[in-house]
């Protein structure tokens, strides 16, 4: 397993042995690739996935669309509800982010490509806080967080901050990447 794995299997069978059930939430689902690591880990959890891109949406959809426990969300998570602009270098592609400035870096990188035109691919996408998110499903103990967002991850922290302050949230893991360079998110600053 990679780094990611290996934390998020010692935390998840330490947190599993002391209760028998868990709460996640995989933020930044992508194509479902952590539901399935998940699963086998954590096979009583209760997983609440978010994506808002409709082409990776639609893996998890299909891979795990009757799992009772895993409850599919096509939203982006931000730190505003309503809908948010969502960038993709390219259609489905793991690059998507609601960041204008992260999806050019990507697509300066190679990992995406412009419109014919040069322009970015851009729509707006449901979004939701984590913090309304658990309100309205009355969720009071989140045991693990998961926010792989692509640049995006002080949104997702800023849109949960009553979950944190109330210590509803026992572990985060996030992704820092080059992407984070440009919204100033640094692991000093979290």
């Amino acid at each position: 397993p990679n780094g990611e794995e290996f934390v998020a299997t010692f935390v998840l069978k330490r947190l599993l042995t002391a209760q028998k059930t868990v709460l996640i939430f995989d933020v930044g689902s992508n194509r479902g690739e952590f539901i399935s690591f998940f699963e086998p880990v954590a096979p009583t959890a209760t997983i609440h996935c978010f994506e808002p891109s409709e082409t990776c949406f639609r893996y998890p959809r299909e891979r795990f669309g009757r799992n009772k426990r895993i409850a599919l969300n096509n939203l982006a998570v931000n730190d505003v509800g309503g809908s948010a602009a969502f960038f993709e270098p390219e259609e489905g592609s793991i690059s998507s982010t609601t960041l204008k400035d992260v999806a050019a870096l990507k697509v300066l990188q190679g990992k995406g490509r412009p419109t014919s035109d040069g322009s970015l691919r851009a729509h707006g996408v449901p979004a939701v806080l984590l913090d309304e998110y658990a309100a309205q499903a009355d969720i009071k103990d989140v045991a693990y967080v998961k926010i792989d967002v692509e640049g995006g991850e002080r949104k997702v922290l800023e849109g949960m901050q009553c979950l944190i302050k109330d210590n509803k949230v026992r572990y985060v893991q996030l992704e820092i990447n080059d992407c984070n360079l440009l919204t100033d998110l640094t692991i000093l600053k979290i």
